[in-house]
């Protein structure tokens, strides 16, 4: 399967960051086809789920958002 970086949008204008989310949605992919397969495969879909669940945090942290809850997180890396 022949993948491509998914281009810089409005949002996205760093590598970094167009890396992170093609990170996120290749995941994403994974987790539809694991989802979709015949048989589940309870372990892999779990696997996937925690992936997602790091690659949206550091996917965040390209935009300067840390944790859950970005209105808590420190702005400018806490010198405010």
């Amino acid at each position: 399967m022949n993948h491509w970086l998914t281009l810089p949008d409005e949002v996205d204008h760093k590598l970094e960051q167009v890396i992170a989310r093609d990170h996120y949605d290749r995941l994403r992919s994974r987790l539809v086809a694991l989802q979709s397969a015949p048989e589940e495969n309870a372990v892999a879909i779990d696997a996937v789920i925690q992936a997602l669940g790091l690659a949206q945090m550091i996917y965040k942290a390209t935009h300067g958002l840390i944790g859950n809850n970005p209105i808590e997180a420190p702005r400018n890396g806490g010198r405010d």
